[in-house]
């Protein structure tokens, strides 16, 4: 077979092969300059060449080339992504060129692991390199599929060291001179042979980072940084770096001139250095992918805010659980999960769910979309795809260098993967019951905190089950698991609360606390004289400590405390009184507090809400620590002040006014919340209403769900309003992400309003057919409530 280096330079150093930008020849293009181009991000118009009489000459010349070519186009474009790697397939198996075979089954095997069919990507690498020979130049092209076939077996989950080193052995025999020459730009010195040497290097430094990498040898490591990189890897990073300076440059300069178009300049995207970088580092099989796949997520991410495109928001999500991104992809999960796009959360996980099937492929990231996306499966597939979580419990991930995972970690990843996807294949309860089993044959005790922090939640789980663990509980086998022992007594309603000490620590009297709350009973009279000595003391300290300019950094709030002990009748509203009061206590010390007793009505003595009527402006003071945003008014205090009426409704109007439009990060959002309690509490102005009327149509969806949820407990009497706030429940009944349906359908499900027929005939389809399951079901709970309020 021949071979046409041209190809894989293309590939690995497209600049030396496509044309240039600046300086375009009037003669007709080559296929491997459209090849460079195209992955280059320079050929915007790719489909229009494929249909032109220029490439139809070119393919008379070089059918295999234009099989490449086209199928690589389709390979890497939305929506022809599997007709190109049947194709890229096609030209593998045919075995023409070493060269093409070589850059297709690279091109095939990186499309592939976009779909995370590693089984597919590993056969047409290993395809390609049983049809090499030793050729001039097939030393390179085996090194190179070899080097892919460490790459792909990483990211499996595994380590292809062998594979590595075998193409250092086939780099060893490679000679660049020995290759026919090619044409180059003519702005590479040295030729052909010089690119071909720089390609080399760039494999090689692909290998040695690779051994580095699945080694725990952090001395090799530190050795790896000071090597100096090879000039395609510096080239394509020079490249990226300027890109995103200037991308950040015109987002700036639109931002300023009020262009909402902050992204799109001339015909590019932005992203395209970032992007070919990528690819080289994918092609070469390099570590450094890794690095470039998030960078590449973290700018399609941003693209995607800014243009609102969805492929951008699946491709960034994508690339992120790639890299193994955690923190990115846990947040850009929340995102579509809250907001939407659900679709994209749906076709995301449902592509894990079917194509990782490798136990080295349930990492941390993609267990994350599994927890986080089960909501959107299908039972059959859901049911499926707890049998496979099941059966890896117990396997410990490959431990690769500096990709080594805790056994406790694993834990923690897994089971909310396995409950998720249990709730939605109608399993959870026999998956709880796992859990138990697991408990009760936990090899170490160093685990106990791991499985006490991946309790399934209590309101999914039946009654049996919440027997079944408070057995566990009690039973001896759970002795050496305090922790997952108190979790499994908290979960099943029965905490194991001893009498407090004579001197309690915050802790303890929280644990009292909240036993008595979750038991809906009282505490008895000698815990609660235990605990208003403690809750006492603390309280003065916190406040004679911030009359000194010191304050402290959170942790349980002796505030929040004292205000339910009170509630339960311990002796300590005038201590509470004089710590909201005092405005020298930081906001974050009486924030819990004052979010009790906003919510304790008529709990609060008469004398107390004298106290607090004649002092109202102090309840809105307080020092904002470097934490904190300084909101003015202060939330919570406004909290208080409407929910205990302690000021008058013309005075409330305009705080809250105030608060709304101060312009401050959170502030409309914390502005909802207010009016939210307020609502709660009882109250039904017809200003508040309008007022709340107006946030449900703010641009921010979490301000939107609030203030839709306030209007569902916002009893106006029946006037005139009541139907504006009805049609816009219905209007956000339609919205996408689950987290407005589920504030307005939790505020129809506990407000006094009954549904109107449209709105239960909406509500009635979201039990049917919405794509997440939490609203299905809490869709489903509000018409039995509706039903039974009718009743």
């Amino acid at each position: 077979m021949s071979t046409n280096m041209r190809w894989i330079a293309a590939l690995l150093a497209s600049n030396a092969v496509a044309v240039h930008p600046n300086f375009r020849s009037t003669d007709p293009s080559s296929l491997e300059a459209v090849l460079a181009g195209h992955f280059l991000g320079r050929s915007p118009g790719a489909t229009d060449y494929l249909n032109s009489d220029e490439f139809k000459a070119a393919s008379a010349n070089d059918p295999a080339g234009a099989s490449l070519l086209a199928a690589s186009i389709a390979a890497t474009t939305l929506g022809t992504v599997p007709q190109g790697i049947k194709e890229l397939e096609r030209l593998v198996s045919k075995g023409t060129d070493t060269a093409i075979t070589t850059c297709a089954a690279l091109i095939a095997s990186t499309a592939l692991m976009d779909l995370d069919d590693v089984e597919s990507a590993l056969r047409v690498l290993r395809k390609a390199l049983d049809l090499t020979a030793q050729a001039p130049g097939d030393g390179l092209l085996r090194a190179v599929l070899l080097q892919g076939i460490a790459h792909r077996t990483w990211d499996a989950g595994e380590v292809g060291t062998a594979e590595a080193e075998e193409a250092l052995r086939n780099l060893d025999h490679f000679v660049p001179s020995t290759v026919p020459t090619f044409e180059v730009s003519r702005r590479v010195a040295g030729g052909s042979h010089a690119i071909l040497a720089e390609i080399e290097d760039l494999i090689r430094d692909a290998c040695h980072s690779y051994a580095v990498a699945a080694s725990p040898d952090m001395g090799a490591r530190v050795e790896r940084i000071a090597v100096e990189r090879p000039t395609i890897y510096k080239q394509v990073e020079l490249r990226a770096g300027g890109s995103l300076g200037d991308m950040q440059d015109r987002s700036l300069l639109a931002s300023l001139e009020g262009s909402r178009n902050s992204i799109t300049w001339r015909n590019e995207r932005g992203d395209e250095a970032v992007v070919h970088a990528l690819y080289v580092f994918e092609f070469a099989g390099h570590p450094q992918a890794r690095y470039y796949r998030q960078l590449a997520g973290v700018v399609r991410g941003l693209m995607a805010l800014g243009d609102g495109e969805r492929w951008l928001l699946r491709e960034s999500l994508r690339l992120l659980r790639h890299a193994g991104a955690r923190k990115h992809v846990d947040a850009l999960l929340r995102r579509l999960d809250y907001y939407g796009p659900l679709e994209v959360l749906k076709e995301e996980t449902y592509q894990v769910a079917q194509q990782c099937t490798r136990i080295g492929q349930l990492d941390e990231c993609n267990l994350r979309v599994l927890a986080v996306g089960a909501a959107c499966l299908d039972p059959v597939l859901a049911k499926e795809l707890l049998a496979r979580l099941m059966a890896v419990r117990h396997v410990a991930p490959v431990q690769r260098g500096f990709g080594w995972q805790s056994h406790g970690t694993r834990i923690e990843t897994l089971w909310p993967a396995i409950f998720a996807v249990a709730a939605s294949a109608e399993r959870l309860d026999e998956a709880a019951v796992t859990f138990i089993e697991d408990l009760s044959h936990t090899p170490s005790a160093d685990l106990d905190p791991s499985y006490a922090r991946s309790f399934p939640q209590r309101s999914k789980l039946a009654d049996e089950t919440l027997v079944a663990f408070a057995a566990w509980a009690e039973s001896t086998q759970s002795a050496e698991l305090p922790e997952s022992a108190q979790a499994a007594r908290d979960l099943a309603g029965h905490p194991l609360v001893p009498p407090l000490p004579t001197n309690p620590s915050l802790g303890e009297i929280r644990r009292t606390l909240n036993a008595a709350l979750a038991a809906e009973g009282w505490p008895s009279n000698a815990d609660l004289g235990a605990m208003e000595p403690v809750l006492r003391d603390k309280m003065d300290q916190i406040r004679s400590s911030a009359s000194n300019g010191t304050f402290t950094f959170g942790g349980v709030s002796a505030a929040a405390l004292a205000v339910v002990a009170a509630e339960f009748g311990a002796n300590l509203w005038t201590e509470i009184a004089a710590f909201i009061l005092d405005p020298a206590v930081a906001r974050q010390d009486k924030t819990g507090a004052l979010h009790r007793l906003s919510r304790a009505g008529e709990k609060v003595p008469a004398d107390l809400i004298k106290t607090l009527r004649d002092q109202a402006r102090d309840l809105l003071e307080g020092h904002s620590t470097f934490r904190e945003s300084p909101l003015d008014p202060f939330p919570e205090g406004l909290q208080v002040l409407g929910s205990l009426r302690l000021a008058s409704d013309g005075d409330l109007l305009v705080l809250l006014s105030q608060l709304l439009g101060s312009g401050e990060d959170g502030a409309r959002y914390e502005g909802a919340q207010v009016a939210r309690q307020w609502a709660m509490s009882g109250m039904s102005e017809p200003w508040l209403e309008v007022l709340l009327i107006s946030l449900s149509h703010s641009a921010d969806d979490e301000v939107k769900g609030v203030a839709m949820n306030a209007l569902c407990h916002l009893d106006s009497g029946g006037d005139g309003l009541t139907e504006a706030a009805e049609l816009r429940a219905l209007q956000l009944l339609h919205g996408d992400g689950s987290l407005v349906p589920r504030q307005v359908l939790n505020g129809l499900k506990d407000g006094p309003r009954r549904l109107s027929a449209a709105t239960e005939r909406r509500i009635e389809h979201m039990a049917a057919q919405h794509v997440h399951r939490e609203v299905r079901d809490l869709a489903r709970t509000v018409l039995a409530t509706n039903r039974d309020n009718r009743a």
